[in-house]
C-alpha cells in the first residue's frame, strides 16, 4: 500500500489493523516469485522479507484504528470508546508530536483517516451492527492545526451521509453497512463497505463539501473478505484495499 509502504520504510509498526496491513505486504513480497509458473525459477521461493521493529507507538495509541502519512508526519487515533483526539506521530522516533482535540464531535466509532492538501478527513462510519443513522466524515483544516503547540483544540466540519440501499436498520452483526476504509481521490472521498454478508465490498463516492448526502453504490468488488483499509497512490494511480476473511484470519490485499 502507498501509506503502509511509507510506514514500512520507517520501520514503525503500530498495533491493530495497520500492523496487519504491514503483515500483508510481507506475505505478498515473500511469495511474489513463487506464484508464477512460467519459468524454472518459479520453483525457487525468495527468502521472506525481514522487518525490524524499531519503535512502538505510545500506550495511549494501543488501539490505533487508522493511519495516514501527510506533510511528513503520520496521523492516527484510537478506535471507538477512545478520546476524540487525533495524534501527529514522528516517523523516525514514534513519539507524539501533537494532540488535536476535536471538541465538537465525540469518537463514536472512528475507523479510517485520509487527507488532501487542505484537510484531514476522519471517518466516523464504524457501524458494527448496521443500525447507526449518524454516519459522518469529519473535516479538520490543516491551517487550524499548523502550530508548534503540543495540544490544540479545533472544531471540525461534518460530511453527513446515509446509504440509499440500506432499508433495514435492525441490529445485525453480519451487516452489509459497516465501513472501515476510505481514500481521498481528486475532489471526492471514496468509502468501502466492510460487507458481512456476501463479502463483496461496495464502493461509495462522497463530495468533500460539508453537507448531508445519500450515497448509492458506485462499484462492487468481489474481495471475498472484509475490507478494513484503503490507500491511494497518486503517482501510480493505484488503489489498494486490505482486509481479512471471516473470523479475522487470512489477511489479504
Amino acid at each position: 500500500m502507498y501509506i503502509q509502504t511509507a510506514i514500512l520504510k520507517n520501520c514503525i509498526l503500530p498495533r491493530g489493523k495497520i500492523l496487519s496491513a504491514l503483515f500483508f505486504i510481507c506475505v505478498i513480497a515473500s511469495c511474489k516469485k513463487s506464484t508464477s509458473s512460467s519459468s524454472p525459477a518459479a520453483t525457487q521461493q525468495e527468502p521472506p522479507v525481514a522487518i525490524t521493529l524499531i519503535h512502538t507507538l505510545p500506550t495511549i495509541l494501543k488501539e490505533s484504528s487508522g493511519l495516514y502519512y501527510t506533510d511528513g508526519n503520520l496521523w492516527t487515533f484510537g478506535d471507538s470508546g477512545n478520546a476524540n483526539w487525533i495524534f501527529k506521530i514522528d516517523t523516525l522516533t514514534g513519539a507524539i508530536l501533537q494532540i488535536v482535540i476535536i471538541q465538537n464531535f465525540p469518537n463514536e466509532d472512528w475507523e479510517d483517516i485520509t487527507a488532501d492538501s487542505e484537510y484531514i478527513y476522519i471517518g466516523d462510519f464504524g457501524n458494527n451492527d448496521g443500525n447507526r443513522k449518524d454516519l459522518k466524515i469529519l473535516k479538520v483544516k490543516k491551517s487550524d492545526i499548523n502550530t508548534s503547540s503540543l495540544q490544540v483544540s479545533v472544531n471540525a466540519e461534518a460530511i453527513n451521509f446515509s446509504y440509499a440501499d440500506q432499508l433495514d436498520f435492525e441490529a445485525n452483526s453480519n451487516t452489509d453497512y459497516d465501513c472501515e476504509a476510505m481514500a481521498a481521490i481528486g475532489n471526492y472521498l471514496y468509502i468501502y463497505a466492510k460487507d458481512g454478508g456476501n463479502l463483496q465490498t461496495r464502493c461509495y463516492k462522497l463530495p468533500k463539501d460539508t453537507g448531508t448526502y445519500t450515497v448509492v453504490p458506485l462499484e462492487t468488488f468481489n474481495t471475498a473478505g472484509k475490507v478494513t483499509s484503503a490507500a491511494f497512490n497518486p503517482v501510480t494511480k493505484e488503489l489498494m484495499l486490505g482486509g481479512y476473511m471471516n473470523k479475522k484470519i487470512f489477511p489479504f490485499i
